[in-house]
C-alpha cells in the first residue's frame, strides 16, 4: 500500500478544490473570480487558487501518459501482439468515456475521466510509435495550448459570475448535464494542456524515471523544483486577479495603463540586456532556430553566428 497517504492527500485537495463549486451563494470565488464573504473566505480563495485549483491536473496527466506505456509494455511481456495491445488501449479509453459520461450526468459536469478517454484514443497512440521524437510533438502542442490557456484565463477573469454547478431540480439543470457530456471532455483536452502532460508522461516512461527513481534522483529533483515553480507562477495571475490586485481595467485610466506598459517593457529590456551580456538568446529565439536549422549546422561547429537568423531583423 505504498503511496496510500499521498493518494489520500491528493483526494483531499481534489475535494477542497471542487467543493466550492457546489455552493449556491454565487460568492465562492476561485479561478480568478472575486469571492464574497469574510476576509477568511477571501484568504482561502487566494490560497486555493494558488496551490489547489487545477494544481494536481498536470501530475495526473503525466501519470496517465506513464501508465499508457506501462499498459502496453505489460501486454508485450505477456506475449500480446501490437494489434491486441491497440485493442486493449482502445477498449480502456472507450470505457473511460463511458464512466466519464455517467459521472457527468450524476455528479460533476466538468469531470476528467472522459478527457482521459479522449487522450487515450488520440495522443495515447504515440506509445506505438517509439520512432517519433516527443520533443517535436511538444514543440507543436505547447504554443497551441499557450494561446488557448491565455484565452481561458482572460474569460475567467472577465466573467464576474461565480462558478455554480447545475443541480438536479430543473430541466435546465439536466440540459446542462447532458451538454457537459460533450463539452466537458473537449474543454479538458483543448482548453487545458492535457495532451502536453500525457506526452511528458510517455517521455518519462521511456526514460524509466519512476521505475528506477534512485538512478534518476537528480533529474527527478530538478523536475520537481521546476514543476512546482511553473505551477505557482502560472497560478499567481489568477490568484491576484481573484484578490483584486490585477485585472484593474476598471480602476486605472489612460495614465495607469501606459504605466503598466512601460513597466512590462522595462522588464523585457532588462532581461534582453542580461541575455546579451551573457551571449545568450531568448527561449523562443533558441527554440525557433533549432526548429528552423535542424541538421543544418556544420559538423564540429558551435559558433552561433555561422547560422543566419531565421527572420530579418530589419524593420
Amino acid at each position: 500500500m505504498r503511496g496510500t497517504p499521498a493518494r489520500g492527500f491528493m483526494l483531499l485537495l481534489i475535494a477542497m478544490a471542487y467543493a466550492p463549486v457546489y455552493t449556491t451563494s454565487g460568492e465562492a470565488g476561485g479561478y480568478g473570480r472575486r469571492p464574497g464573504g469574510s476576509a477568511l473566505d477571501q484568504s482561502v480563495s487566494f490560497v486555493s487558487t494558488l496551490v489547489v485549483e487545477n494544481r494536481a491536473f498536470p501530475m495526473f496527466g503525466v501519470l496517465f501518459g506513464y501508465g499508457l506505456v506501462m499498459l502496453v509494455e505489460g501486454g508485450r511481456r505477456r506475449g500480446l501482439s501490437e494489434q491486441e495491445n491497440r485493442r486493449i488501449l482502445r477498449r480502456r479509453s472507450l470505457w473511460l468515456l463511458v464512466f466519464g459520461t455517467v459521472h457527468t450526468v450524476l455528479a460533476y459536469t466538468a469531470e476528467i475521466l472522459a478527457a482521459y478517454g479522449v487522450a487515450g484514443l488520440t495522443i495515447g497512440l504515440l506509445v506505438f510509435k517509439p520512432h517519433l521524437k516527443l520533443g517535436r510533438i511538444l514543440a507543436i502542442l505547447a504554443p497551441i495550448y499557450l494561446a488557448t490557456s491565455l484565452v481561458m484565463m482572460s474569460v475567467l477573469v472577465a466573467d464576474g459570475d461565480s462558478l455554480v454547478h447545475p443541480g438536479y431540480a430543473t430541466a435546465e439543470d439536466w440540459i446542462l448535464r447532458l451538454v457537459g457530456i460533450v463539452v466537458g471532455p473537449l474543454a479538458n483536452t483543448v482548453m487545458f494542456p492535457m495532451f502536453v502532460f500525457v506526452v511528458i508522461g510517455i517521455w518519462a516512461a521511456r526514460k524509466r524515471l519512476l521505475d528506477r527513481p534512485a538512478d534518476n534522483a537528480p533529474l527527478l529533483k530538478r523536475l520537481a523544483v521546476m514543476g512546482v515553480s511553473v505551477s505557482l507562477a502560472g497560478a499567481l495571475p489568477l490568484a491576484l486577479a481573484g484578490a483584486g490586485v490585477i485585472g484593474v481595467g476598471d480602476v486605472v485610466g489612460k495614465a495607469g495603463a501606459v504605466g503598466v506598459a512601460l513597466a512590462v517593457w522595462s522588464i523585457g529590456v532588462l532581461a534582453a540586456r542580461v541575455l546579451d551580456a551573457e551571449g545568450g538568446q531568448g527561449p523562443a529565439e533558441t527554440l525557433l532556430r533549432r526548429l528552423v536549422y535542424k541538421g543544418s549546422r556544420p559538423r564540429g561547429s558551435t559558433r552561433r553566428h555561422q547560422l543566419p537568423p531565421p527572420y530579418s531583423s530589419a524593420v
